[in-house]
């Protein structure tokens, strides 16, 4: 009998240690395939990541719009906005300030400012003085206020005194191998 009992406990003993196993076993495996779907989750967003990134760089290669300097670049800019080309004007900005600068000329264009505009980017464009940085170039200019004057930016009124001011135009060279207006 007492052979009887110990056969039992031994049987008993092999079932929940099987038990214990296939637990540690479905355990790993539940986190195995946890782990798994996290990195293909993060795979796909590395993978939709590059694939905006190379779709940003297409399009910055395919950008002709612009000047081989940044001075031919400002005067294809100015001759747009001498004929009223809003659209094309714009085309000469980075890509991500063209849709805003579209909007702003349109504005200026609007309200008869846009010779305005142009004419005191003539005048800027002859006086500036010119550094370089790698592909970006700025160009420092003074801006004269000869009257206290107001105008409205991003819909706010801003109050200008007379007096002398100095300012930065910035270009940026692209892979299309034309030269952008990132600031101005």
């Amino acid at each position: 009998m007492n052979n009887n009992k110990n056969r039992q406990n031994k049987s008993w003993f092999k079932r929940w240690v099987v038990v214990f196993v296939l637990v540690i076993i479905s355990i790993g495996i539940i986190w195995v395939g946890y782990q798994g779907s996290e990195y293909a989750t993060r795979q796909r967003a590395l993978k939709a990541e590059q694939k905006l990134q190379d779709d940003y760089e297409n399009m910055l290669k395919a950008d002709t719009y612009g000047g081989k300097t940044p001075e031919e670049t400002m005067d294809l800019f100015i001759a747009a906005l001498e004929n009223g080309d809003i659209e094309l004007a714009s085309k000469y900005f980075v890509l991500e300030k063209q849709d805003q600068w579209k909007e702003r000329l349109n504005d200026y264009k609007a309200r008869g400012l846009l010779t305005d505009f142009s004419i005191e980017w003539e005048r800027i464009r002859k006086t500036w003085t010119k550094n370089k940085s790698e592909d970006v170039v700025y160009f420092r200019y003074i801006n004269i206020v000869k009257d206290d004057t107001s105008t409205i930016l991003n819909g706010q009124k801003i109050k200008i005194p007379a007096g002398e001011y100095s300012n930065n135009a910035e270009f940026v060279s692209y892979p299309s191998g034309v030269w952008k207006i990132r600031v101005l």
